[in-house]
């Protein structure tokens, strides 16, 4: 049983293409670097990740130690609105270090590196969780 090569190309194209379409390969995009040195971030080191994930940890760890100081301190209030602001004010103290160390990142973008180490280590000092760190609650 013999096929017809006609009916193979046919299965392989619409009715109204052209039968004699070129099918063209696709190109390469070319990359192009920037002549201006300045206008190219520089790249992150291994020196600098490892020390962004380190500082990353111990931001974390001061989440979790204002939260243990949180659920450890205990106000009672018969004021409505004095209990709203101490859960507020409770809140924003677990927060607040992994927001810093979001907002370390995103304000110095286009700083230079000491700078943004600069804003990380101030954030530690800040941040500490010392009710937490003393033991008392």
């Amino acid at each position: 049983m013999a096929r017809d090569d006609d009916d193979d190309d046919a299965s392989l194209s619409w009715d109204g293409d052209e039968s004699d379409a070129v099918i063209e390969r696709p190109t390469r995009a070319v990359v192009t670097t920037p002549d201006d040195e300045d206008d190219v971030a520089p790249a992150t080191s291994s020196i600098q990740l490892v020390t962004y994930g380190i500082l990353a940890g111990v931001y974390a760890l001061y989440a979790v130690g204002w939260g243990i100081t949180v659920v450890r301190s205990g106000l009672f209030s018969t004021n409505l609105f004095i209990e709203i602001m101490s859960q507020f004010s409770e809140f924003l103290a677990i927060i607040a270090a992994p927001l810093w160390f979001a907002l370390a990142f995103m304000l110095t973008r286009n700083s230079r590196r000491i700078v943004r180490l600069v804003w990380l280590v101030a954030g530690l000092v800040v941040l500490m969780p010392v009710p937490f760190i003393l033991g008392g609650a």
